[in-house]
């Protein structure tokens, strides 16, 4: 019933399900309404195709041949709507799972976090221990020259 398309065989990418099939409108029936779900099982992306077959063509028809051309009546669509997302990227509408950190990098990170601490705390010390170098200097040159 599906076509063969270019780089996938739509029968194996597709699940197709009949979600409408109903006469309308319900109060005096002129057409047979025929719905199709149509799902990418490569991306998991869905089209809704509906179509109406006039009540005269499906009086003399049972629901498996109304189903089959209300079928040929989207097959167009549905091929050139899975034309266009069956190759897009697939993992557009996939499922993410967070990965666990792995043991070592979070050992690697603490370490580095570990490292950066010790030097910026051996930088404050060392720059601590130049202004109060200064200030020394500082508070003799004054003693020198009250002295003087």
């Amino acid at each position: 019933m599906l076509k063969e398309h270019k780089r996938f065989d739509l029968r194996k990418c597709t699940a197709i399900k009949v979600v409408r099939f109903d006469l309308y409108p319900s109060n005096n029936p002129k057409y047979q309404v025929v719905a199709f779900d149509v799902r990418c099982t490569i991306n998991d992306r869905r089209k809704y195709v509906e179509t109406r077959i006039d009540i005269e063509d499906a009086k003399h028809m049972d629901e498996t041949e109304v189903t089959t051309l209300a079928w040929k009546r989207v097959k167009d669509e549905v091929v050139k709507w899975f034309d266009e997302h069956a190759t897009s990227n697939p993992m557009v509408g996939s499922s993410f799972e967070i990965p666990e950190d792995e043991p070592e990098k979070r050992e690697e990170v603490k370490q580095k976090e570990e490292t950066d601490t010790v030097q910026k705390d051996d930088e404050e010390a060392k720059q601590e221990e130049e202004t109060d170098t200064v200030q020394k200097d500082d508070e003799e040159a004054k003693q020198q020259d009250d002295t003087k």
